[in-house]
């Protein structure tokens, strides 16, 4: 819902901030990531005859993601960005392990 719950608002007439990039982000960073970072975690150890993730490996993952949501919900860019590589890096390294 965060991802378009600004456009019900809109679309009523109520009066929003541009949201074009904070939608762009959120669409992209946000619900593609998680749609991808599922997949790797369920398909890799799949694929290679590997363990699956740890509860420790999930964490790394959706801590940062949900870090990247909160600073971009604040306007913080920097720091969004900051958790969004991070994420990107675990995402890596589980798949190297695999």
């Amino acid at each position: 819902m965060v991802g378009v719950g600004h456009w019900v608002f809109w679309s009523v007439g109520w009066k929003i901030p541009a949201v074009a990039l904070v939608h762009a982000s959120f669409q992209a960073q946000g619900f593609l990531t998680c749609f991808v970072v599922g997949f790797i975690m369920t398909a890799f150890p799949r694929f290679t005859g590997t363990w699956p993730a740890t509860r420790l490996e999930l964490a790394s993952l959706f801590i940062p993601l949900v870090c990247y949501l909160f600073f971009e919900l604040q306007h913080q860019w920097m720091a969004a960005q900051f958790f969004f590589l991070g994420a990107i890096l675990n995402l890596i390294y589980f798949s190297g392990r695999r």
